[in-house]
């Protein structure tokens, strides 16, 4: 072997262990990402099994609650003083539970069958459930909503999650006193 031979072949050697590096480089990089992924799914999970069982501790009482305020509400004669607050009593209970119900939608097992429904009325649900529990009476979510009806074929709670968490990380990082805007577009794949 010359040596015009053998530098060509330390080139070539050089050459395949930079290859070799960048390759096992961009495969870490590869695994790091997958790892957060992976952490970031099971934070979405363990926030959506903390809420559903909020929401079932808050409504066992609550039903406690209506059905014994129901019977108050029958036995107030209509022309108390104080019988027009029974309604609004009621439409309150009738809010709570309402955010309740919706609380227990933001968790699905991870076993969910993937379903047809109707987008935009899933992100109305998520929506209002973020904006009944925002601490400020400034409105930070708008949602554009489309009028055109948008099915979808996924896993209704995992897309729900996957929303809450994604418009609350959206709050946490947007200026303050800049609303989070969101938009539903329709695009075909493929």
């Amino acid at each position: 072997m010359d040596v015009t031979e053998r530098a060509e072949a330390e080139l070539k050697l050089k050459q395949y262990a930079e290859n070799l590096e960048r390759t096992v480089e961009e495969r870490t990089n590869q695994v790091k990402a997958l790892e957060r992924q992976r952490a970031e799914s099971e934070k979405l999970a363990a926030t959506g099994r903390v809420a559903a069982r909020i929401a079932h501790e808050i409504n066992n009482p609550l039903a406690g609650i209506k059905n014994a305020f129901l019977l108050l509400k029958h036995a107030i004669p209509e022309d108390h003083a104080y019988f027009h607050y029974a309604d609004r009593i009621e439409n309150e209970i009738n809010r709570i539970s309402q955010i309740v119900r919706q609380m227990f939608g933001l968790y699905r097992s991870e076993d969910e069958q993937p379903k047809r429904f109707e987008v935009n009325q899933c992100i109305h649900d998520v929506v209002s459930l973020l904006k009944t529990c925002a601490e400020t009476s400034n409105p930070w979510l708008i949602f554009e909503n489309t009028d055109e009806p948008i099915d979808v074929h996924l896993p209704e709670g995992l897309f729900r999650q996957v929303l809450y968490n994604l418009l609350l990380n959206a709050k946490e990082v947007s200026p303050v006193g800049e609303p989070v805007r969101l938009s539903v577009t329709l695009r075909e794949i493929g």
